[in-house]
């Protein structure tokens, strides 16, 4: 069933006629052709091959590309002909490295032929784009950034002062999912932890669908499954969200509980990240509080001061 909706922007309804997805054949037709074409503008010359008066092939051969991507030349072939090859991850990055594609062309390169993006390599994005960091802090409100399996490498001072100082961690880079179902101290902090807990649970999976079948993600499933007993228990249930829900109540040690509506935005960088913004609610003094925080009462993050009170000081 098809709802109208009144609310949408003109701009919808003047667009072209949209047209549908892709069938498999039609699918197959434009990874070959983006393959033969990212082929032929290749430079034979920057990959050490001298092009001989008899070499009438634009850019690589081939056989050349096969090579450098330590496939067959008979399923390279295939594939550039479209027939009915299916290339994994694994191969798709050894012939993004082997063309020497862009960022956009890897995606692209992805999304054709197994209709998602890549997932990240272990490693990347450790070293935080400038304008990204300046962004965070230029931000009044709680806000890290993180990468597609949901680790934390970037977050402004308020983040820190009312939650958590990321870049703190001696063990390196904190997992999001790690930091919910493994960390006693944040687990504390969580009104009606159980709900968030299983909110943001089906928000991960829901993100990250496209890469159940890679490495980290089964490394990630695999470590929680035996350190949590209620992850254990939630991930088999198969629940998704696409979004963080109502707002989220927190019991910090100094200012008492606030409330917070956390908001997911797309950063498109090298790669491309998640930032997490929490706005304060008009709730149980919510931003009074952040902004006393911020101004010196409680200059530490929550983990600092958290084992010097008995327990959170309630509002």
């Amino acid at each position: 069933m098809v709802v109208q909706d009144d609310t949408l922007s003109w701009y919808v309804f003047y667009q072209p006629e949209m047209v549908g997805p892709m069938n498999e054949e039609q699918q197959r037709a434009e990874l070959a052709d983006f393959l033969r074409t990212r082929r032929e503008r290749a430079n034979a010359s920057e990959f050490g091959i001298i092009a001989g008066r008899r070499r009438r092939t634009p850019g690589l051969r081939r056989e050349e590309v096969a090579q450098l991507a330590q496939v067959s030349v008979a399923w390279y072939t295939f594939l550039e002909q479209g027939r009915q090859v299916r290339a994994s991850s694994d191969v798709l990055e050894r012939l993004a490295q082997a063309l020497r594609l862009d960022r956009a062309e890897r995606e692209h390169l992805f999304l054709i032929a197994r209709g998602h993006p890549p997932a990240d390599k272990e490693g990347v994005g450790n070293v935080v784009d400038a304008n990204l960091q300046m962004l965070l802090d230029a931000m009044p409100y709680p806000a890290y950034a993180s990468m597609s399996d949901w680790t934390i490498i970037a977050s402004n001072r308020a983040a820190q002062i009312v939650f958590h100082d990321y870049s703190m961690n001696p063990s390196g880079p904190i997992n999001v999912l790690k930091l919910l179902f493994t960390d006693p101290v944040h687990r504390s902090i969580l009104v009606n932890w159980k709900r968030q807990a299983q909110d943001t649970l089906a928000m991960f999976r829901a993100s990250t669908a496209h890469s159940a079948g890679e490495a980290w993600h089964k490394k990630l499933v695999e470590e929680l499954s035996r350190t949590s007993p209620e992850f254990r228990k939630w991930w088999p249930k198969h629940d998704v969200r696409v979004n963080h829900g109502g707002p989220k109540e927190f019991n910090h040690p100094v200012a008492g509980r606030m409330v917070f509506q956390p908001l997911t935005l797309r950063y498109e960088g090298e790669p491309t990240l998640r930032v997490v913004v929490k706005i304060p609610q008009n709730t149980a003094d919510t931003v009074e509080k952040l902004s006393a925080l911020l101004n010196g009462k409680g200059s530490k993050s929550f983990v600092s001061v958290f084992h010097k009170t008995k327990s959170p000081r309630k509002s």
